[in-house]
């Protein structure tokens, strides 16, 4: 069985995904969820499902909430042990055999960054492609988020762009500028102030004779951040504009070894 965050949180089970119907059951489950392994208390359920002003008897509707989730996930295990263990303070979800996309992506985020520092690039290319396959859209899209969700669903959105980031590093490497270059005019556009997708742009472009919408790049990305807060682009994306304008030969593609 598969649980799915990354996009709306489904629980998946032979081809067959299932969403609990009542938005407080998918806060609890979604928080237990991205908790994996660890006991939530009850008031920090408390806290994800109605911020600092519960209603009176909301351990009973905590009790109520679980015993739904329990039974959409024993559904769906086919009449297996309970997934959500009660345990002082709180309640934990044992993932036991099954699947989290969430985890799977952080482990193929590991190795795939592990793959680029060893520059074997190809290997990187490829993790960071399955790792980001894995994304059906934002994290949690059908949960209405309290504290603790919102921090781990930023850090899983900013591991997702540093994978894009790695994953365009290693395709330049690659010589697959013409590539790139098409993924990463949506990416700046999507993400204007991003300064590392405009800096990959701006060489993909070069990398492709492509010189003047290269410098074009740089002045909207200058634009915007002037406009928006009031700062130049950081240094290595300067000195990448300076070197685009002499031609300097350092930015030509040196081929990776494929050995």
């Amino acid at each position: 069985m598969l649980y799915s965050v990354l996009g709306p949180l489904r629980v998946i089970d032979e081809g067959t995904a299932r969403t609990p119907s009542a938005g407080k059951v998918r806060v609890l489950l979604a928080t237990l969820l991205m908790h994996v392994g660890d006991v939530v208390s009850t008031t920090e359920l408390m806290e994800e499902i109605w911020g600092s002003a519960p209603p009176r008897r909301a351990d009973a509707a905590i009790h109520v909430y679980v015993s739904h989730a329990r039974k959409l996930l024993n559904a769906t295990t086919r009449g297996r042990s309970d997934r959500i263990v009660t345990r002082a303070p709180g309640y934990l979800l044992e993932l036991g055999d099954d699947q989290l996309d969430s985890s799977a992506f952080e482990r193929a985020f590991d190795e795939g960054r592990a793959q680029f520092d060893q520059r074997r690039y190809f290997d990187a290319s490829d993790t960071f492609g399955c790792a980001l396959g894995m994304w059906g859209g934002s994290v949690l899209t059908n949960v209405e988020m309290g504290p603790s969700l919102r921090v781990r669903t930023i850090r899983l959105e900013e591991m997702r762009l540093i994978a894009l980031e790695l994953k365009m590093n290693a395709d330049l490497a690659l010589g697959r500028h013409q590539e790139v270059s098409r993924q990463l005019a949506g990416l700046t556009r999507e993400h204007p102030m991003r300064e590392a997708f405009h800096g990959q742009f701006m060489l993909a472009l070069y990398r492709s004779q492509r010189q003047a919408e290269a410098l074009r790049v740089y002045l909207r990305l200058r634009t915007t951040l002037r406009e928006e807060l009031g700062l130049e682009p950081c240094r290595p994306v300067q000195e990448l504009q300076q070197a685009i304008l002499k031609a300097d030969p350092r930015l030509e593609l040196q081929l990776v070894p494929t050995g």
